[in-house]
């Protein structure tokens, strides 16, 4: 197993576009990045170059074409080159109208690292020719010019890859046919992921890994034993790539987001009743995690909320059609429930009867740990009593964004807890909850959207 390691490159942003623009005529946007740090101190010491990848967001009142490549490469010894540069073109209604432009720089992944967003630029019916000459070709910048803008200090979380165990439980044939009781073994591998870091207050961190874009049949068959029609019916889900916390949020996690200032309502410092910072946080509320949420994304510019129930379950099964991403079934040697109750031809087993610390069993095949037991996982979504009318690329499935916390709000949980029974822990199970309550076995993950 890898150990994970947090490591920073700093960057200075330096964008130059105008401050004018004309209906019908392109102008180019230059996005460059100064460095520092590098040579003796470089954070990388494996890599020469980190490409930084520049995704343009140009609004509606602009067309973007790329001129040239749209990264732009730091270099360990010093400096960058290849600057990011792109050719927009006001569109017809946007006249007597300005708008702004939204920069994503992100890794070479695709994993957004931070967002940067231009003054607006206004659209006239014209500009000086000379102006227009410049602007299209780049050589010099015309009076309307507008250079580095940004005087903050940008730091930037890189990717890397990391290995992980994944398990899968399978069925060991007796010889003795006399001896006819199943047994259960655990197959180990290792794989590889990506990953990035969020580094927080009083030393805490929160690991990310990279869930890649794919398609999935969401919901479970009618033959899946102990499934239920809320389930159904089954349909194609395809999804964009995001990122997704490898565990559950911790206790420690949860102190450190809840000294952040307040944004809609507070967050009691230590709600738990199973004690340890590497525990899972549980005894939280649907608005409490939302506000862990919108804590998270002041602090460091992404943008960080629950995850839809479509990427939940997608993530939770990495690639898997069985019951549980481990197989037809779980034991509680590689799952934190109720052992009393198992799931098809599982033996009884250990009753913990509390939470665990994160990282004690297995990983999916994403990377992602205790997506079966340990704490019920809150999604963004309203409940819903079947999957007729369910988005199918990934969003969550919202009727209304506006209600208050004195309303019964009904929302859901997936994946379990160290109390359910076996079936309750399936991947396509739904936990119905009024978005208020908090339980001793609801807790939850989060997801970082990629712009």
């Amino acid at each position: 197993m890898s150990t994970d390691i947090a490591s920073e490159l700093t960057v200075e942003p330096i964008l130059q576009y105008p401050r004018l623009a004309a209906v019908g005529t392109s102008f180019l946007l230059t996005v460059d990045l100064k460095p520092q740090q590098f040579g003796d101190t470089w954070a990388y010491p494996d890599l020469e170059e980190i490409p930084i990848r520049c995704i343009i967001n140009p609004g509606k009142l602009f067309r973007v074409e790329f001129f040239g490549e749209p990264v732009t490469i730091v270099h360990r010894y010093g400096g960058t080159y290849g600057a990011a540069r792109f050719l927009l073109t006001p569109e017809p209604n946007s006249l007597n109208k300005s708008g702004k432009i939204q920069i994503t720089l992100a890794n070479r992944f695709g994993v957004p690292m931070t967002v940067l967003e231009t003054e607006a630029i206004a659209v006239q019916e014209s500009v000086s020719a000379e102006s227009l000459i410049a602007l299209a070709l780049g050589k010099r910048k015309p009076i309307e010019w507008l250079e580095d803008p940004f005087e903050s200090i940008v730091a930037v979380t890189m990717t890397k890859t990391f290995a992980y165990e994944v398990g899968k439980l399978e069925v060991v044939k007796s010889r003795n046919f006399l001896n006819r009781e199943k047994k259960f073994q655990v197959n180990k591998q290792i794989q590889e992921g990506q990953r990035f870091i969020e580094l927080l207050p009083n030393d805490t961190n929160l690991r990310m890994i990279v869930i890649p874009a794919g398609s999935f049949l969401m919901g479970a068959p009618e033959t899946e034993a102990e499934s239920s029609n809320n389930e159904r019916p089954q349909h194609e889900v395809h999804l964009p790539a995001f990122c997704m916390g490898k565990y559950p949020i911790t206790q420690a996690q949860w102190r450190s987001v809840a000294s952040m200032p307040k944004i809609k309502q507070d967050m009691k410092e230590d709600p738990s009743r199973f004690k340890g910072s590497n525990r899972p946080v549980e005894k939280v509320s649907w608005f409490e995690a939302v506000e862990f949420c919108d804590r998270l994304s002041v602090h460091t510019g992404k943008k960080y909320r629950l995850p839809s129930e479509v990427e939940w379950e997608y993530a939770c099964r990495a690639g898997t059609t069985t019951p549980f991403h481990y197989g037809e079934t779980i034991t509680p040697e590689i799952v934190n429930y109720n052992g009393d109750y198992p799931y098809g031809e599982a033996p009884k087993g250990e009753y913990r009867k509390k939470t665990t610390p994160v990282g004690k069993f297995l990983a999916n095949a994403f990377g992602l740990y205790h997506m079966h037991g340990n704490v019920l996982e809150w999604c963004e979504d309203d409940w819903h009593d079947n999957y007729e009318g369910a988005p199918t690329d990934g969003r969550a499935w919202i009727d209304n964004d506006n209600r208050s916390q004195e309303e019964n709000v009904r929302k859901l949980l997936r994946g379990g807890s160290w109390c359910s029974f076996a079936w309750v822990c399936r991947s396509a199970f739904r936990y119905l909850s009024d978005a208020r309550f908090q339980d001793d076995d609801f807790g939850f993950r989060v997801v970082c959207v990629f712009q």
